[in-house]
């Protein structure tokens, strides 16, 4: 009992072996806490319980991490109850769309976050002269590669 709530030590191997690649990048030294992690609930869940949760959430923030640096998204902090099941049920959204994209372009040997990256930098300059009113846009040509994506993925673009 700790605070009115539980303290849970959880020990990971495959996470000490993740960290300890890391902390070995960083030149940090010390690699006595690796492995270890420590959360904190006060609900009415049981510590395995809660420990699975965790471990299932984890899953679904790492495969959002992916989309979110993709589209460039800030940092989502949440503690809300109902912000925290809108914050899940973005992340399995955004895993569902990843899993999708990397299924269909599967055949193209390109990965989801490949495409995207390659996709962000397709565009469409619009100008307009504010004396006369005039407007016109120049598209810029989609490379082979973001053809072909698009193709793959059955959208249809306008020239």
């Amino acid at each position: 009992e700790y605070l009115e709530g539980k303290l849970i030590v959880v020990y990971n191997p495959e996470l000490e072996v993740l960290k300890k690649e890391l902390n070995f990048e960083k030149e940090i030294e010390s690699n006595q806490d690796i492995g270890y992690s420590l959360i904190y609930h006060n609900t009415k869940h049981s510590s395995e319980e809660v420990v699975k949760k965790y471990y299932d959430k984890e899953i679904v923030e790492r495969a959002f991490k992916q989309i979110k640096g993709v589209l460039s998204l800030r940092p989502i902090r949440v503690w809300l109850s109902n912000h925290i099941t809108g914050h899940i049920k973005i992340c399995y959204l955004a895993y569902a769309i990843l899993s999708l994209l990397n299924h269909k372009l599967k055949k193209l040997n390109i990965t989801a976050i490949d495409s995207l990256e390659s996709l962000k930098h397709g565009y469409k300059v619009k100008l307009r002269d504010t004396s006369s009113n005039f407007e016109w846009s120049i598209h810029v040509p989609l490379e082979p590669k973001q053809k072909k994506i698009l193709e793959t993925l059955s959208v249809v673009t306008k020239n």
